[in-house]
């Protein structure tokens, strides 16, 4: 019997989907992959304030400011596939201004 396996490549932290005929196939950095991913990968790239959190975004206000370390409760939130959560600032960051 033939089945369709995912599982996790620690390597590039995307998930990998194994065929039944051999291929092998990039699924995403979550699963099951949320609509909105491909969206919240574009927002991170480089010179903006997002980083990619399993949760959806994290605001950080200064794309210069230093990562927050993985033990940051922010990486522990896990996805929920409908909504891209945004996280706004950190411990020692300043919030989003007021309008």
């Amino acid at each position: 019997m033939a089945a369709t396996q995912t599982r996790h490549d620690a390597h590039t932290g995307r998930w990998l989907r194994f065929q039944p005929d051999g291929t092998v196939a990039p699924v995403g950095s979550r699963f099951p992959r949320p609509a909105w991913e491909d969206a919240a990968s574009a927002a991170t790239r480089q010179g903006s304030a997002f980083l990619e959190i399993p949760a959806g975004l994290w605001w950080l206000g200064d794309p210069a400011a230093p990562l927050p370390p993985l033990s940051d409760l922010a990486f522990a939130a896990p996805a929920d596939p409908p909504w891209c959560a945004v996280v706004t600032g950190a411990a020692g960051v300043p919030g989003p201004p007021r309008r």
